[in-house]
């Protein structure tokens, strides 16, 4: 996926993340009742009477999709995740700068350090990224457990985005350790 793809879902994560905070989700993981239920009982009931129901959603139907502790708690991981692909995003920049500038075949002394210093980078990168994610699936465990509402989908989205965080820069250390 390109980060810049990457970043514009994340920043739509978030964007869906504050405003579930302030305007609540319908969506529940602990009740069986969801919205799509809901419109199908109301669809049933309407035809089998003759006149239309107006269906009440009552306060106590809407949710946020975290407790204002665990949106802070997994914004903080997602934030962590993105400063990765942040600076991943620039190491490939100024990596490709570099191959670009040169106009004729490097000496083998500075592709050689050229090469152990992106390898740097990245392992770096990488293991940030790993903990992140290990963080992120230690964060899942914890709130499954606690038994907290939560809304399954923006869970899964922030989930989605530090696993693809953590799997380019993955792929791109396979792939310097390809070529040295």
């Amino acid at each position: 996926m390109n980060s810049c793809k990457l970043k514009s879902s994340l920043s739509a994560l978030l964007l869906i993340t504050s405003i579930s905070f302030s305007l609540p989700a319908i969506a529940d993981s602990k009740e069986k009742t969801t919205s799509s239920a809901m419109i199908e009982k109301e669809v049933s009931l309407t035809t089998e009477s003759s006149t239309p129901h107006i269906s009440e959603i009552l306060p106590e139907d809407f949710r946020p999709a975290f407790t204002r502790e665990t949106t802070i708690k997994l914004n903080a991981i997602v934030k962590r995740s993105y400063s990765v692909i942040n600076e991943f995003d620039t190491a490939t920049k100024e990596w490709e700068t570099y191959l670009s500038g040169m106009d004729q075949p490097a000496s083998t002394e500075a592709t050689n350090r050229f090469n152990k210093d992106q390898l740097m980078v990245l392992k770096t990168l990488n293991k940030r990224s790993k903990d992140v994610l290990t963080e992120m699936n230690r964060a899942v465990d914890t709130l499954k457990a606690s038994g907290e509402h939560y809304n399954t989908a923006v869970l899964a989205g922030m989930v989605k985005f530090v696993k693809t965080v953590d799997q380019e820069v993955s792929e791109e250390l396979v792939l310097v350790f390809k070529s040295i």
